[in-house]
């Protein structure tokens, strides 16, 4: 648990996360909610691609190579 904290702490620390993920959530829940499974697993994968995508571009920012 304390892995997934530290995870979360850094990937919400990335400008515009929160929006994302919140826009994430909200189009994976809407394709629950209509029922629509590959919906929902495509707006997971989207999701979560996303997500490493902005977190391995602000570490490449941030993070001093080799560090």
């Amino acid at each position: 648990m304390q892995t997934i904290g530290e995870e979360r702490r850094v990937s919400l620390a990335v400008p515009g996360q929160l929006e994302r993920a919140v826009a994430g959530h909200r189009a994976i829940l809407a394709a629950v909610g209509a029922g629509d499974a590959r919906a929902a697993e495509a707006a997971m994968r989207r999701h979560l691609r996303d997500a490493l995508h902005y977190i391995d571009r602000w570490l490449a920012e941030t993070v001093p190579e080799g560090g």
